[in-house]
């Protein structure tokens, strides 16, 4: 893994080297704010409630940028085609595709139902990774993610379509797929020996573990309304579904669940 990450670094480094070499006009900061509230199914049983309120940030120059908390570099190799390099500080247990950046958390063991509680927390992983976004002449956009660290692998495609309804409302559906190997699988989803039957009340009986990888598809709807060409309204809704190795895990309630999600973004 630490190989991947060297090697993700060195690509955008000579990404960003070439980028600078070629700008010959003074580039503008681009910066956005916000507040998102977001409402949740979990598939952890987990005794909490679904409804939480997060601010929204970004910035970007010249390719770089930082948003939420992904920090990476972008740089187009074609006009159709677009690479990025970037760092999740908080990633491993984000599933939703468009809501995963929002809600990576790690997840303790006192945020269980009962029964549950005495389970080792999950704790969330730094990842390096590797995106790839490729824009047909009809306005689809295919993308592929690789990412990755210290508890296991992760790989999306997805393909998505932006619809302009008016003027001032956005609309864009989109379909992923992401496959998770057996590490991150067994990290975040399997139970350990030292796991099972460790307090009286436990309902973890025996423990849990995949040898291959798992699979979640998931389908979403993103949309933004300009009230001004700064001020927008934006909303997000997803629905997911957790093949077997995920499911089947005592830890997870439903392997069907739902994102929803709405805010307000301010761009500079």
């Amino acid at each position: 893994m630490k190989k991947i990450i060297i090697m993700l670094i060195l690509v955008v480094s000579t990404l960003s080297f070439t980028e600078e070499n070629k700008v010959t006009e003074k580039s503008e900061w681009k910066l956005y704010i916000g507040a998102f509230a977001e409402s949740r199914s979990y598939l952890y049983k987990v005794d909490k409630k679904n409804v939480s309120y997060l601010p929204v940030i970004g910035i970007e120059k010249n390719g770089y940028y930082l948003k939420e908390t992904e920090l990476g570099y972008k740089y187009d190799l074609t006009p159709k085609l677009k690479i990025t390099g970037y760092t999740q500080i908080f990633g491993g247990l984000g599933l939703q595709g468009v809501g995963s950046s929002l809600n990576s958390k790690q997840l303790r063991g006192s945020d269980m139902e009962e029964g549950y509680q005495e389970i080792d927390d999950r704790k969330t992983q730094v990842e390096g990774g590797l995106k790839l976004a490729y824009t047909t002449d009809e306005k689809i956009v295919f993308t592929g993610n690789l990412r990755g660290g210290k508890y296991g692998i992760a790989s999306t495609l997805g393909v998505s379509r932006m619809f302009v309804l008016a003027r001032r409302f956005v609309l864009i559906p989109q379909a992923n797929l992401t496959v998770f190997d057996k590490n991150i699988v067994n990290y975040y989803f399997g139970v350990s020996d030292e796991e099972v039957d460790r307090d009286l009340g436990d309902k973890l009986t025996k423990d849990y573990s995949v040898k291959k990888y798992s699979v979640v598809p998931s389908l979403g709807l993103v949309g933004s309304f300009y009230i001004t060409r700064e001020l927008s309204i934006f909303g997000l809704v997803e629905m997911q579904y957790a093949s077997e190795g995920i499911g089947n895990s005592p830890l997870v309630n439903e392997r069907s669940n739902y994102f929803l999600g709405t805010g307000l973004r301010y761009e500079f």
